[in-house]
C-alpha cells in the first residue's frame, strides 16, 4: 500500500480514487521485474512473453483526451481536459476522468502531461460511487479497432455511495473457469499481484545472482 499512497499523495489525489490506484499499482508491478521470480515480470510468468512498457504513465496526471469528429461541433474543443487513473481492462485505451462534466471516458488518443495535476481546491466534484462504462471486446487487429475510440459515460450526483466497476472476461479465456462467477474479479487481480510482495531487480544483477 506504500506505493498506492505515493502515488496519491505525488498528485493530490483525493482518497475517493483509492481503488484506482490499487488497481494501476498492480498493473504496474506485474509489469516490473521479481528477485523471487527470478527476475522475470508476473506478466511474464502468466502471459508467457515480455510485456510493453512504453504505455504507462504517472497516476493522477492530466491528460487531453482527442474528441472524434462525430461527438463534436465544429467549433468545439477538439480534446478534453481530464485525469488518468489506470488502464482499461477491457480494450486497448487508458481509463480518464473528467472533472468538470463528471464523465469517466476510455479513450486510446490521449496526449498526457505528467508533470501537471488538477487543483481539486477549485471545486469537489469527485464521485464515491460511478457505473463503469460498458465496452465490447475488440480483438487485436480487429476492424472495428479505431484510433481514435472514445467511450464517455455520464455520472448522476444523486448515484453516488460506493466505488464499483464491472470485470468482463477476455474473449481467449472464455473456455475456461477461472472463479465462480466466471469473469475476472478484483480479488482475483490482488490474488495474481501477490508477486508484487517481491523487491525490484534489475537485470544485471538477477543475471549473475545463483537460484
Amino acid at each position: 500500500m506504500d506505493m498506492v499512497r505515493s502515488m496519491m499523495h505525488s498528485k493530490n489525489m483525493p482518497k475517493s480514487f483509492w481503488a484506482e490506484a490499487v488497481s494501476c499499482t498492480i498493473y504496474v508491478l506485474n509489469r516490473s521485474l521479481r528477485r523471487c521470480n527470478y527476475g522475470r515480470t508476473p506478466y511474464e510468468t502468466w502471459i508467457g512473453k515480455k510485456p510493453h512498457i512504453s504505455h504507462l504513465k504517472v497516476f493522477g496526471s492530466l491528460a487531453y483526451a482527442h474528441v472524434p469528429d462525430a461527438l463534436r461541433k465544429k467549433l468545439d474543443d477538439k480534446a478534453e481536459k481530464c485525469i488518468f487513473l489506470g488502464y482499461s481492462h477491457e480494450t486497448k485505451g487508458y481509463e480518464l476522468f473528467n472533472p468538470d462534466t463528471r464523465k469517466v471516458i476510455i479513450c486510446r488518443d490521449v496526449t498526457f502531461d505528467q508533470q501537471g495535476d488538477w487543483d481539486w481546491s477549485k471545486k469537489d466534484l469527485v464521485p464515491s460511487s460511478r457505473p463503469p462504462p460498458v465496452i465490447p471486446i475488440v480483438e487485436e487487429g480487429s476492424s472495428s479497432a479505431q484510433p481514435d475510440q472514445l467511450v464517455v459515460q455520464s455520472i448522476p450526483a444523486e448515484s453516488y455511495s460506493r466505488l464499483q466497476r464491472q470485470r468482463h472476461l477476455p474473449a481467449r479465456l472464455q473456455d475456461y473457469v477461472i472463479s465462480n462467477d466466471n469473469f475476472v474479479s478484483n480479488e482475483d487481480i490482488v490474488n495474481f499481484a501477490l508477486f508484487a510482495g517481491c523487491d525490484l531487480v534489475a537485470f544485471e544483477e538477477a543475471a549473475t545472482e545463483d537460484h
